[in-house]
């Protein structure tokens, strides 16, 4: 017998043994692939090449003999051998291929052959107990996801000559805490060091160029880094979640901070930007909750929605004159942030931009900005006063939405809109004045002003939305214009001092709950417009008499 060919033991599901006879030279791809029972094998002497897949998931195969004269091992020749412990590979081998010991998971050391020049795609991944691997001089290519969650690899170095660290390098290798990169590397791909939950630090090479997205994403006990001068390119949610980085130095030819770049790196104290810098990224330093101030460059015209959203500890940020939109929740649950300058170049403002600064006191709207978001104050429980620019059409819904340090408020003459929430829970506001020029209010536009005692509704307006004025519970009189033709329902719910109120001839229903609990309420008029009274409309009104 001189060959075996390809496929022919294939899923011989309980073959435990076999013998080869010495005359055989040659042995087709996947000859013993699955044979799950099969333990260990004697391959014979003039077999020079290991072809694809000749043993793969052989789960029970502990040990293997391969011939001195062997050249070349094949692609996924012994991917997932999971029971494999020990290989040894003659010197003579110059090829090893893809995945050739992928996913043998008790494998715990391998010595590489010195005539090697590559390590292959997948080479080692899923070796879960490989512990070293000594990787040849010779070597000056390593390809994607070569030792992709090594769980149990520790240290590596990277030799002289290898150019490039491919997508996945080293994913998931969380017991690694030492590499050492040769100068020679230029680049860093996507996800190369992601996960590395250990590795604590790292030599960043003098002619580095590039480093791709996430490549040390999730690497929590990385503590420090500095970035060469020769990187001009990074990727976004490089550091993300590198809950250790404590400071970063980038380099002078960076022009942009990708998004998410820091994002979750709450021990981050101290970030070394340069000037060279023009924009930053949706989220970049979202959740660094260390971080206290931060100067963004002058040359930066852009920043991204969230940039700093749920920078806990911010007290201080300088915003460029350059930037002409503050982006939506770019601040948001910044709770030390007491003051912020926003540049007079600003035309916009988006959604949720301060939401939950509970700290912040005061804002100065420039006269540029002629478009705010919703929500952009909510909750800011410290602000007490602030400004809208002239000329604006409406106060958008939501913007003081629980401020409930608020105790005055001027709506512009230019006001037509009142939208919804836009006051609720200004429990301080005592007084307001809204404007003629106001056509409409939305519903539950001042909910929850437990201060606020007197006001009088624009003759323009003709609706009085759902809640409008819930839980107003020091409200003594409202004044609704003859033009109102609608009262939804709870608009006065709660208004506890509400003595007396005139329904306008126009209303023709009386809606639920519309008065309900207006204790203090000693009469009303109904006039003959309205023609149903719905359900708990007066309910809870224990002082009406007539």
């Amino acid at each position: 017998m001189a060959s075996i060919g390809n496929r022919a033991f294939y899923e011989c599901k309980s073959l435990q043994s076999i013998t080869i006879p010495a005359g055989v030279s040659s042995i087709g791809r996947s000859a013993f692939e699955r044979c799950y029972s099969l333990t260990s094998l004697a391959i014979p002497e003039n077999v020079t090449v290991l072809q694809d897949r000749m043993f793969a998931d052989c789960g029970n195969l502990t040990s293997v003999s391969i011939p001195n004269g062997t050249t070349s091992i094949g692609n996924y020749t012994f991917s997932g051998c999971s029971s494999l412990l020990a290989v040894t590979i003659p010197s003579c081998v110059e090829v090893i291929g893809d995945g050739a010991f992928g996913n043998c998971s008790s494998l715990t050391s391998i010595e590489l052959p010195e005539n090697i020049t590559s390590i292959a795609e997948e080479l080692f991944s899923m070796c879960f107990s490989l512990t070293s691997v000594s990787i040849p001089t010779k070597v000056d290519f390593i390809e994607k996801k070569a030792f992709y969650l090594c769980i149990g690899l520790k240290s590596i170095v990277i030799p002289e000559g290898v150019t490039e660290i491919h997508n996945s390098t080293f994913y998931g290798c969380s017991e690694l805490t030492s590499v050492v990169l040769p100068d020679s590397v230029l680049t860093i791909e996507d996800e190369a060091f992601l996960e590395c939950n250990s590795l604590g630090s790292i030599n960043m090479p003098k002619g580095l160029t590039s480093i791709g997205s996430k490549a040390f994403s999730g690497c929590i006990s990385l503590e420090s880094i500095t970035i060469p001068d020769s990187t001009t390119s990074l990727g976004d949610h490089l550091f993300q979640r590198c809950s250790g980085l404590t400071s970063v130095v980038l380099p002078k030819g960076v022009t942009s901070i990708g998004e998410g770049m820091f994002s979750g790196c709450q021990s981050l104290k101290s970030v070394a930007i340069p000037e060279s810098i023009v924009s930053i990224g949706k989220e970049a330093f979202c959740q660094c909750s260390s971080l206290e101030k931060f100067v963004v460059p002058k040359g930066v015209t852009s920043i991204g929605m969230k940039a700093f959203s749920e920078c806990s500890s911010l007290k201080s940020l300088v915003l460029p004159e350059g930037i002409d939109q503050i982006p939506v929740s770019m601040l948001s649950d910044c709770g030390q942030l007491e003051s912020i300058v926003i540049p007079e170049n600003v035309a916009s403002i988006g959604d949720c931009a301060f939401v939950r600064c509970s700290s912040l006191k005061s804002v100065t709207i420039p006269n540029g900005v002629t478009s705010i978001g919703i929500y952009v104050f909510t909750q800011c429980c410290a602000l007490s006063s602030i400004k809208l620019p002239d000329g604006f059409k409406a106060v958008p819904a939501g913007l003081l939405f629980n401020c409930t340090s608020l105790a005055s408020f001027e709506i512009p003459d230019s006001v037509i809109d009142v939208d919804s929430y836009a006051f609720f829970g200004c429990t301080t506001l005592a007084s307001i004045v809204i404007p003629e020029s106001v056509k409409g209010i939305g519903y539950g536009a001042f909910q929850g002003c437990s201060s606020l005692k007197t006001i009088k509704i624009p003759s323009g307006v003709d609706y009085i939305y759902s809640k409008l004025f819930k839980d107003c519970v020091e409200l003594v009189s409202v004044d609704l214009p003859e033009n109102v033709s609608v009262i939804s329902d709870g608009a006065f719910w709660n208004c506890q001092k509400l003595a007396s109120v005139k329904i306008p001839d126009r209303v023709a229903k009386i809606d639920s709950a519309t008065f309900f609990n207006c204790c203090s309420l000693t009469s009303i008029t109904i006039p003959e417009s309205v023609t149903e009274i719905c359900a708990h409309a007066f309910c809870l009104c224990s002082g009406l008499r007539s």
